[in-house]
């Protein structure tokens, strides 16, 4: 038994003669009340309709998808589409709802089939997707819902600590009982455990991950100029080696003396005002040297001298390197007299910002966005946060960025995108191929999980297409290219277009594999790699690609060939961008040739196709265009009733 109705039955219009009375959804209710009543009555129902089409679904789950609506969002609930659909499935859902991935695996259909009987009884609203590319669109991420539903950098602060006491686990739904007892065995997780738990909701919240694509590490020559040259790194090295034997003397206190700090300002060029200075903390900057030097091991405090340390000397200069970062943006300790939890904010937004930096790759953030990433982390952490934003915030990021330059970890360079708001230059910054290192390295001590992706000149075919779907998919043509470019072989793009057919890699990986191959193979291999796709899963894409390079002539294959290669293109349009994609895709103006397309789709066995014509029938702006869809969709479902009765 399935959650899929087996047969379609007109679709009822509110209002029109002989459709039942029922009550209008459009609604924003002006009490929990009036939801209650209308939910409950709908999901009743939708329980009687199940039944009647001998359907295995859970009517709970239409419950609370409405719940959601009316609590989390706008409150209409004749109104689906598939962007609504996905932030219920793959957003809330994963963050709210305290059960596993197991026990909820048939939601997604259940969710089609709620839409679906909106349609059959004339609730669905015309500005929804049509019921059959929301159903498409569920059986198509059946697999991304397991997994953001068991994925737990997803999970809210409730869930997150529910699961760190196994309170996720299959089994039946929890009694009051079972409640108090998780609860209870909440409250007794130490500091530590819960500490990290939260820590991980805190940095979602902010709108950064916990886990990441996998980053390829730069080499160490693409990494040491940088390097070599982070001011901090050369101010620490410099303050070691003044600190040689004998050592610097210090006052009672434990700080440098007034004479050798004077000194040091003009050695390490550190910016700090000398005038009128009696102690050498009053000069911020050289104390924040120090401070990092000591926690970095390359100088400490001995016998009332501050002395080198030969140890940290005779370092390479990339692991030197890694303990200058990790002591200046994890472990220094806070400067005299300021405020910890001040201090503690610095260290926190610089792990955060980090990881931002290191998520967004090459495009990096600019000002504004990471403003907007503070914002949200320092929201549970001060009174007021909206007071703070217009001045605190904007210096916060400042002291990081500029924390990062000294260590050579970001470069910032012009936003050349005009702004829409004001005038002003912005900036962007992004991390130094020694800052993605040092990045990595750091992050993992913190606790974040990043997966390091291999150099694709080494691998192999089938190597390569295993990283595919894993990260962005730009990241991964662009390994493609050079995976063919680094290759001497002839046969490397049959050989790469092949591993994706055999490794039941998705249509969108194939398509990639495609421009690959076209942006770096010269004609002569590229045309014979895609000839070994024709009569294959890749046959459509195969056939387009040939026929615009003459290398196929329209006479030369049966048009329905043709057509199912058109639904091949329009079918993954629609899963990369949308039912406008689509649209997009197939043409806006009405032309003969799309005409005959649509005239001959409904002969195809295709398995998309139904879903396609559905698209164009109800968004196409071209009211004959649409029209020739809806007809096509008609006569392929007539077919196809046919067909089945003869069975």
């Amino acid at each position: 038994m399935s959650n899929r109705p087996s047969k379609r039955r007109r679709l009822a219009v509110v209002g029109e003669a002989g459709a039942p009375d029922r009550p209008k959804l459009r609604m924003r209710p002006a009490s929990e009340k009036e939801f209650k009543k209308t939910s409950d009555a709908l999901v009743a129902e939708f329980g009687t309709w199940v039944a009647e089409h001998g359907l295995n679904v859970d009517v709970d789950d239409a419950r609370l998808l409405l719940d959601w609506r009316f609590q989390y969002d706008d409150g209409v609930l004749d109104v689906w589409t598939v962007a609504w659909v996905q932030e219920f499935l793959l957003c809330w859902c994963p963050r709210k709802l305290s059960a596993t991935a197991e026990l909820c695996a048939d939601m997604p259909g259940n969710v089609a089939a709620f839409v679906e009987f909106l349609a059959q009884t004339g609730r669905l609203d015309p500005a929804s997707d049509r019921p059959s590319t929301i159903r498409s669109w569920c059986e198509r991420n059946q697999a991304e819902f397991l997994r953001e539903m068991s994925d737990p950098d997803n999970f809210g602060m409730a869930k997150s600590l529910f699961a760190g006491v196994g309170g996720l686990q299959s089994g039946p739904e929890l009694d009051d009982a079972a409640i108090a007892d998780l609860a209870e065995r909440v409250l007794e997780l130490d500091d530590d455990t819960v500490a990290g738990i939260l820590g991980r909701v805190e940095r979602r919240n902010a709108g950064v991950p916990n886990t990441f694509n996998p980053v390829r590490i730069p080499d160490i020559e693409e990494r040491l100029d940088d390097v070599q040259s982070a001011p901090l790194l050369l101010q620490v090295q410099a303050l070691a080696e003044f600190c040689a034997a004998p050592g610097a003397p210090l006052t009672e206190k434990g700080h440098l003396r007034l004479a050798d700090a004077r000194e040091l300002v003009q050695m390490l060029a550190t910016g700090d005002e000398l005038e009128g200075v009696r102690s050498a903390t009053e000069l911020e900057y050289l104390d924040r040297v120090v401070r990092i030097a000591v926690t970095a091991g390359a100088v400490r405090r001995y016998q009332k001298k501050l002395v080198e340390v030969k140890s940290f000397g005779e370092l390479d200069i990339l692991t030197a390197h890694q303990r200058i970062v990790e002591a200046a943006l994890v472990s220094v300790p806070p400067r005299e007299g300021v405020v910890d939890w001040l201090h503690d904010l610095r260290l926190g937004s610089s792990v955060l910002l980090l990881a931002a930096l290191l998520h967004t790759g090459e495009d990096g953030l600019d000002g504004a966005e990471l403003i907007d990433i503070l914002e949200r982390y320092v929201a549970e952490r001060l009174p007021d946060p909206a007071r703070l934003v217009e001045e605190m915030l904007p210096v916060c990021v400042d002291l990081v960025l500029g924390d990062f330059d000294e260590l050579g970890l970001v470069e910032i360079v012009p936003d050349d995108e005009p702004c829409p708001d004001c005038d002003d230059e912005h900036f962007i910054a992004v991390l130094t191929p020694a800052g993605v290192a040092a990045a990595v390295e750091l992050l993992r001590g913190q606790g974040f999980e990043i997966p390091e992706r291999p150099d694709p000149a080494g691998a192999s075919a089938a190597e390569l297409v295993a990283l595919a779907g894993v990260g962005r998919p730009e990241d991964w043509m662009a390994d493609a290219c050079a995976w063919l470019d680094a290759s001497s072989d002839p046969s490397a793009a049959q050989d790469l277009l092949t591993a994706v057919v055999d490794g039941g890699a998705d249509r969108l990986t194939l398509m990639l594999a495609i421009d690959a191959v076209d942006e770096t193979v010269p004609e002569e291999p590229a045309v014979e790699a895609m000839r070994s796709l024709l009569d294959g899963p890749g046959d459509g894409f195969a056939l387009l690609w040939l026929r615009e390079r003459g290398a196929v002539g329209r006479s030369d294959v049966a048009p329905e060939r043709w057509s199912g290669a058109m639904v091949d293109i329009l079918s993954v349009s629609l899963d990369a961008g949308g039912e406008e994609e689509l649209v997009r895709s197939f043409g806006i103006e009405c032309v003969p040739e799309r005409n005959e397309l649509l005239d001959e789709m409904w002969r195809l066995d295709h398995p998309r196709v139904e879903e396609v014509l559905d698209v164009l029938g109800a968004r196409h702006p071209d009211k004959a265009t649409a029209k020739r869809a809806r007809r096509a969709a008609v006569k392929l479902r007539t077919r196809l009733g046919q067909e089945a009765a003869r069975v």
